[in-house]
Parts: C-alpha cells; sequence; structure tokens
C-alpha cells in the first residue's frame, strides 16, 4: 500500500473544511484509489478518469492551474469520486467534479465541469474500451 498526503487548499465540494487527505493506493483495490481525510472521518472512492474513460479530455484553466502551482514538469492526474449502489454494476462516475491532483506538488483541486455527466456508468465505460481494443 502507498499513500501521499495531499493539501486541498478549497478543501472539497461540500467539505471546505477538510484540506489534507490521504491518497491511497492499493495494489488488491486497483485501479480504484482511497481519497481519505486526515482526521479519518470522511472518505471517498476514487478512480483515474483515464481508466474508464479516456474520451473525457480535462483541461485546467489557468486558475486551477495556478491553485495547484502547475509547472511544466509536473504530474497532473485526474480523478473521478465513485458512487457504488447496493448492485455494484451500477456504479457511476462523477465527471461533473473532477479531482486534479498534482502529483509532483502534492496539492489537489475538485474542478466543477457542469456540462459532463454527474453519473456516468464505469462499467459501460469499460465494455467499450475494451470493445475498442479488440478492433486494434
Amino acid at each position: 500500500m502507498v499513500a501521499q498526503t495531499i493539501s486541498f487548499p478549497k478543501g472539497l465540494i461540500g467539505f471546505k473544511e477538510n484540506k489534507m487527505f490521504d491518497l491511497i493506493w492499493d495494489q488488491k483495490r486497483a485501479p480504484f484509489h482511497l481519497l481519505k481525510a486526515k482526521d479519518g472521518a470522511l472518505s471517498f472512492i476514487i478512480l483515474p478518469i483515464n481508466e474508464f474513460a479516456p474520451e473525457y479530455q480535462l483541461v485546467p484553466t489557468k486558475e486551477e492551474e495556478l491553485l495547484l502551482s502547475v509547472e511544466e514538469s509536473d504530474e497532473l492526474e485526474y480523478f473521478a469520486i465513485v458512487t457504488i449502489p447496493q448492485d455494484p454494476s451500477l456504479m457511476s462516475a462523477n465527471l461533473q467534479g473532477p479531482v486534479l491532483i498534482n502529483l509532483s506538488k502534492k496539492m489537489g483541486f475538485q474542478a466543477i465541469r457542469p456540462d459532463e455527466e454527474l453519473r456516468y456508468p464505469i462499467l459501460e465505460g469499460y465494455t467499450r474500451l475494451m470493445q475498442e481494443c479488440q478492433q486494434c
């Protein structure tokens, strides 16, 4: 298991008071990650967006780049918060509120993209991806 502490200067949407999170990656849970507040009271399952929606194009705004102290050599990762209902085949990803993380600087920000899907069906995305790979 690998964990990095990530600072979210503006918190997350609906949780502005939480500014420090551990980004936890465990091979046994791949490709899912856990974003857990340092106080332990709050956590989210997140997934790299390129894992299930390669067509999703996220271009950070200048304000977002400034907030994340982005430099040319920095490594930006884009995650979606995952909702897993009682029927896991219906799990979805929130593409309206992607989580941008500058891994180099250990800083994060939850963006707002109102034109994107709130509940993107993850398994449909994986199925589409697999079909495209078979055609290669």
